[in-house]
């Protein structure tokens, strides 16, 4: 079963929550005492989800631990910058249901869950009697990360690989076009012999360096 690696005060803090809502029948506002803060109606105030004080994950009503990305922290901490913009409002991470290709270091291709950062403050989304998460799940079918499968199917993978053909060849078409807009020739596809060259036998000089011939000629025959 695939866990989020937790330090040891998050999990006493997320052993804590899960056992509050065991105990209240959901999740509730609370004071230090542990008992349940009330409305002007007299009704327990229900809460969508409590942060924890690592600032790193949440926990919904189902005790169930969400990846965190508060309001004004950085996109990628290890990159230059922190990723460019800080999230410009509270966010937690979901899997939009896909696949993506991953290329390792030995160059075999893999395949991971397409994770993305969805807003769920409520003035982002508004969607009364449910909370932002039960929005995202049920109405618009994202997922949490460690939701099965956990591995793509035969139809994923071969549309993934259909989509990737299909890229690299309308890429290879754009690069193409641009190349004979210069007037430059286009790299020959794989197996074939690169342009001004002959299998088997010297290379053709190229026109650049037929017409710098021609130039010194004409130079030295003038000069003379």
């Amino acid at each position: 079963m695939q866990t989020y690696e937790l330090t040891e005060p998050e999990r006493g803090q997320h052993e804590e929550i899960t056992a509050r809502i065991t105990t209240h029948g959901g999740l509730y506002h609370v004071d230090r005492d542990d008992n349940l803060l009330l409305d002007g109606a007299g009704n327990p105030v229900l809460l969508d989800y409590v942060v924890l004080r690592s600032r790193r994950f949440l926990v919904d009503p189902g005790g169930v631990l969400w990846r965190f990305f508060a309001e004004g922290s950085a996109k990628d901490p290890g990159a230059p910058g922190g990723g460019g913009a800080p999230w410009r409002n509270n966010r937690v991470e979901m899997w939009t249901g896909r696949w993506r290709a991953v290329v390792g270091p030995d160059g075999a291709v893999g395949y991971a869950k397409q994770l993305t950062a969805r807003p769920i403050d409520k003035r982002i989304n508004g969607h009364p009697g449910m909370s932002n998460i039960d929005w995202y799940r049920n109405v618009k079918g994202y997922k949490h990360p460690f939701d099965a499968p956990h591995a793509p199917s035969e139809q994923d993978i071969r549309l993934l690989r259909r989509r990737r053909d299909v890229t690299t060849g309308e890429v290879r078409a754009r690069m193409d076009g641009e190349l004979a807009k210069a007037g430059l020739a286009a790299a020959p596809a794989s197996g074939a012999a690169p342009a001004g060259e002959v299998v088997g036998g010297p290379a053709a000089p190229s026109a650049a360096k037929t017409k710098r011939r021609t130039n010194k000629r004409a130079a030295e025959q003038n000069n003379g």
